[in-house]
């Protein structure tokens, strides 16, 4: 039948051009199919912002000390990160706030907020359950639910992005078999109208952000700066401002704000409650974060998180950014956007904020969303490398695809 059509589809090995236009996320067939929608369980809209500015507060109060260590929650981390009789306090407060038939229910009869606070209440340690942040590849997570619930978990309500238009998806193509600098040259040397006497930015700015992109990995492949061992700094100047940068250049208003800038909507929520005696505290610092200049609200909506050297996806930055740091400050962004739309179930299901984490030459997208109630979702992309060799230039176009995708 027609699921078996599709499944045979999906299972199917995949080409450079497949991956191109599921850059953005892992291949799961599930999710190509699911459509946004409201959420099942209806609210009376008068109490809806009051049901969910719970997940406001649902959240651990920040150790100063923790959050300038280079450790992640495991062995090497033990001395530190230890939560606060004072915090668990406020998680148990915060979930006791919420309303039962507003969360977030599984076919297993099972719900989510439930699980993530009991969950909670077992770890010594600080965790991304205890902001009701839920993460299915996380592996505390994978060892409490059953396989079919954390499928479940993954597909419910998925924001649908929109797709990249076919004109990109056709100029990329044209770089699919290159491998050779001799060869991006003769292929970007080509006559194209849109990219000369006829560039409209605002149409075709995501068409000049490739070949631009391209020649410039392209140097640094043979300039060999990308075969040394570099610091953080040359990382984010000669590869990663570029990529990310540049491809979010066309959004009026919008900047890459790099220089360990701290997260507005993290500074709001921890002040929110501050009395004028007490020190303002500062928001959590990311690499750059993804703003909005020129509104009062300074609206953010991603943040990156760059190390200098890749170790392998169980680095001890790498997970700490993954599990903690990153998906809180992106819970705080999404929850403040969610605030401005006071609430609203279709509106708030089409949202979801963006992570980037690079190390060395490696790169992984995260998404987070409120897909039901009141828990946010960490969606993870597969972990992307920019070549350093002539011979595997291609794969550099995923990534582009990527960044153009998470715009």
């Amino acid at each position: 039948g027609k699921d078996q059509a599709e499944k045979a589809v999906l299972e199917r090995p995949r080409t450079p051009e497949d991956k191109i236009r599921t850059a953005p996320l892992k291949y799961k067939p599930s999710i190509s199919s699911i459509d946004t929608q409201n959420f099942s369980q209806e609210l009376e809209d008068e109490s809806e912002s009051e049901n969910f500015d719970i997940m406001y507060d649902a959240e651990v109060q920040d150790n100063v000390n923790k959050e300038k260590k280079e450790e992640v929650q495991d062995n090497v981390n033990k001395k530190k990160g230890k939560i606060s009789d004072e915090s668990r306090m406020e998680i148990e407060n915060a979930y006791m706030k919420m309303k039962k038939d507003a969360m977030w229910k599984l076919s297993s009869g099972k719900f989510v907020e439930e699980e993530l606070y009991n969950l909670g209440k077992k770890l010594e340690f600080e965790h991304s359950v205890h902001s009701f942040i839920i993460d299915t590849e996380d592996e505390i997570i994978k060892q409490h639910f059953r396989e079919y619930e954390l499928e479940e978990i993954d597909n419910e309500h998925v924001p649908k992005a929109p797709d990249l238009s076919q004109d990109v998806i056709d100029y990329l193509n044209k770089f699919i078999n290159v491998t050779s600098a001799n060869e991006v040259r003769s292929i970007i040397g080509e006559q194209d109208d849109r990219l000369n006497a006829n560039y409209d930015s605002s149409k075709h700015h995501d068409l000049d952000y490739i070949p631009v992109l391209i020649l410039k990995l392209t140097r640094e492949i043979e300039n060999g700066g990308l075969k040394q061992p570099n610091l953080e700094s040359w990382y984010n100047c000669h590869v990663w401002s570029a990529i990310v940068d540049h491809g979010f250049g066309d959004i009026k208003g919008l900047s890459v704000v790099r220089g360990e800038s701290a997260c507005v909507a993290t500074a709001t929520r921890k002040n929110s409650k501050r009395i004028t005696t007490q020190r303002r505290q500062m928001g959590r610092r990311g690499d750059w974060i993804l703003r909005m200049s020129g509104n009062g609200d300074h609206d953010e909506y991603g943040m990156g998180e760059v190390g200098k050297k890749w170790e392998d996806e169980f680095g001890t930055k790498f997970l700490r950014e993954k599990s903690l740091k990153q998906p809180k400050a992106l819970k705080d962004m999404l929850v403040k956007l969610i605030r401005k739309v006071n609430w609203d179930k279709e509106l708030r299901s089409k949202l979801q904020t963006i992570g980037i984490m690079h190390s060395g030459l490696m790169m992984v997208v995260v998404y987070m969303d409120n897909p039901h109630g009141y828990v946010c979702r960490i969606r993870r992309g597969d972990i992307m490398e920019v070549p350093d060799n002539e011979e595997n230039l291609s794969a550099l176009l995923v990534i582009l695809a990527a960044i153009l995708n998470a715009k």
